[in-house]
């Protein structure tokens, strides 16, 4: 290809990119000014509280204060989108919610754009990337497979679309849209070993990763399958060393938040979120797996198959298996296969388009006539695109804004227990801290996650008044049948009725007050509180808990609790022998303590909170959060590989 030639074939490519970017603008334009749907079962209300928290305390609120208990922030979920969306609010000038679905909606568009990359990439053809990008906007093949998706989406509009608007599923689509471009750049280095072509690669993996981890489970998938593919069609050491490089620079970029105490805490979150994988799915994949590189290596030597052709055969290969295999036969190796429906409806996309580009050459009226027999079904969400979005007219008067600003004005500073979707909302609008959260699988400590599955379902109050005072609550937020919050999830929401004193009661949503002294700070025992047995993960720790709260509260001495900030507490008390201060926050290694202005060290206890000695006498205690070790050093290594990324571009 001349240089005039390969010019042309860039402009083409970025003009045409940006037609569909614009189109798909467009076509989603309700997205952009849309401040509140008016679907509150979303778990988008997350997204958007994170959105506000970043905004709030920008620019990196590296203690999240209001869920939890007190979390590690880059342990809850990952940057990506929660940060574009924040910015874009701020130089918007718009709210949270609205930065948000502004940043949400212009990654879609870029994910169409990236479709038509990705294909005219591997596909060399024009007129392909312009079909697959078309289909990404317009249809979802897995409808037909899947009835019940297909009955779940407002007038069949994409999967992909629906999971963004309707399940809140932000992030991962937004990763989704990376993706592309990730493999797109791949196959370019892998054929040229163009440096900038590597540099792009890993910046876009980067990306992918920093914005769902579900996204970079994908990636992991596809990223595997494109190198094998361009080995398999012209072997050659330097496209694993090409590969080598990408996965090196992209662990580096994310370095700063992937760090190695956080993988650990996801691995053993999984059982909060996810069903366990079986040994019978991973000796099947790992056959697939062998299988698919045998014939697939004998398609290139016999056959001479592409490198693109061997790539989407794979991809299909491997995600029909794991979405299509958990639907019909509980195929499982880790996490939730279900979730890769949308990465499986692109995978269709692009095998029915590069099976469409290959009968253009043998019948062409039959390729017109399938391709218009498949974009018929898009007629339904084509004819009115924009009545798929609904906006609350008032959201002020939903019972997830009105239990918030109630809680704000009436019990301020106080943690308090919430469930279903006042949950999702409950942080969105303000700073409220509450013992649960929005994101179990980035939960720091497993206590929180075990109280809300025995207070949901038990029948056993008393036992859940225990794990009130223990986590540190001060008010637990019911709703029964005539609320209007969504999952009334709480199987007796009455059960504190006579044993606990009611603060609010109003339209089936019911606030109790938990008996226990104000604050989060408490002088305690240290022989009694270093002698209590651990907290079981069983439905068996009524006496644990007992145990616990009753020591809580067994010295009643003088201390004050203050929180200037979401990463600091000072505390003013007054010990005796034997004493020491304990803080109902969760511990991390980057607390620091100081006692009298001279440091201290933390201990854990059961609950994972954190407790510091002092001598008999009055005292003032600060406790100030810094990043950890992990993540400083993190931090460098990210610094380094963005200068190595640097470097490439000559």
């Amino acid at each position: 290809m001349t240089a005039r030639s390969s010019s042309r074939a860039v402009f083409t490519t970025l003009l045409d990119m940006a037609i569909l970017f614009l189109a798909t603008a467009l076509l989603i334009l309700p997205l952009f000014r849309i401040e509140y749907f008016d679907n509150w079962m979303s778990i988008e209300g997350t997204f958007i509280a994170d959105t506000r928290y970043i905004r709030d305390h920008w620019p990196h609120p590296s203690w999240h204060a209001l869920w939890y208990c007190g979390n590690r922030f880059d342990y809850v979920y990952a940057p990506g989108t929660r940060y574009g969306a924040a910015i874009a609010s701020m130089l918007l000038h718009v709210s949270p919610a609205r930065g948000y679905h502004i940043f949400i909606g212009a990654m879609y568009c870029l994910g169409v754009a990236g479709i038509y990359f990705l294909v005219r990439t591997g596909s060399g053809s024009r007129g392909a990337a312009w079909l697959a990008a078309c289909a990404e906007a317009l249809i979802s093949p897995v409808f037909l497979l899947l009835k019940q998706y297909r009955d779940d989406s407002l007038r069949w509009m994409p999967e992909r679309l629906n999971v963004l608007i309707k399940w809140g599923e932000g992030p991962h689509m937004c990763a989704m849209a990376i993706i592309p471009f990730a493999l797109a750049f791949s196959l370019i280095a892998f054929r040229t070993g163009n440096r900038k072509a590597i540099a792009a690669a890993s910046f876009c993996c980067a990306l992918v990763v920093l914005n769902n981890l579900y996204g970079a489970l994908a990636l992991g998938v596809f990223f595997p399958v494109v190198v094998w593919s361009a080995h398999a069609s012209i072997p050659s050491a330097s496209t694993w060393r090409r590969a080598a490089i990408i996965v090196a620079l992209t662990a580096g970029l994310c370095a700063w938040w992937l760090t190695p105490s956080f993988m650990r805490l996801t691995q053993r979150n999984l059982m909060l979120v996810a069903q366990p994988g079986n040994r019978w799915s991973e000796l099947a994949g790992l056959a697939i797996v062998c299988a698919f590189a045998a014939i697939s290596w004998l398609a290139a030597r016999i056959w001479k198959a592409s490198a693109w052709s061997i790539f989407v055969a794979g991809s299909l290969v491997f995600f029909a298996v794991e979405v299509l295999g958990q639907f019909w036969f509980h195929f499982r190796i880790t996490g939730e296969p279900l979730r890769f429906v949308p990465e499986l409806d692109v995978v269709l996309i692009l095998a029915a388009v590069e099976a469409l580009r290959r009968l253009w050459r043998i019948q062409r009226w039959a390729t017109v006539a399938i391709t218009v027999l498949c974009f018929s079904f898009s007629a339904k969400y084509v004819a009115a695109p924009w009545s798929v979005y609904s906006a609350d007219p008032d959201y002020t008067k939903r019972v997830e804004y009105r239990m918030p600003e109630w809680v704000a004005k009436n019990l301020p500073g106080s943690r308090l227990f919430t469930f279903g979707s006042v949950s999702f909302w409950y942080t969105t609008w303000r700073d409220l801290p509450e013992a649960n959260g929005g994101s179990d699988q980035g939960a720091q400590t497993l206590m929180p996650p075990l109280a809300r599955y025995q207070i949901r379902l038990g029948d056993d109050p008393q036992r859940d008044i225990y794990w009130l005072q223990s986590l540190g609550v001060d008010a637990v937020m019911f709703h029964e049948a005539p609320s209007e919050e969504i999952y009334h999830e709480v199987k007796s929401p009455r059960k504190f009725m006579g044993i606990l004193p009611v603060i609010y009661d109003n339209h089936g949503d019911i606030v109790y007050r938990v008996p226990r002294r104000a604050g989060l700070a408490r002088v305690v025992d240290e022989q009694r509180i270093s002698s209590l047995q651990p907290i079981p993960w069983s439905n068996e720790d009524k006496s644990q808990l007992r145990a616990y709260a009753e020591a809580m509260e067994a010295v009643n001495a003088a201390i004050d609790y203050q929180r200037p900030a979401i990463d600091e507490i000072r505390i003013t008390a007054t010990t005796q022998p034997g004493q020491s201060i304990l803080v109902q926050e969760n511990y991390d290694p980057g607390w620091r303590a100081w006692v009298d202005g001279k440091p201290a060290p933390i201990e854990k206890d059961i609950m994972e909170f954190m407790r510091v000695r002092a001598e008999p006498g009055t005292h003032q205690i600060r406790f100030a959060y810094r990043l950890a070790t992990d993540a400083r050093i993190g931090m460098w290594i990210s610094v380094m590989s963005l200068l190595a990324l640097i470097a490439l571009m000559p």
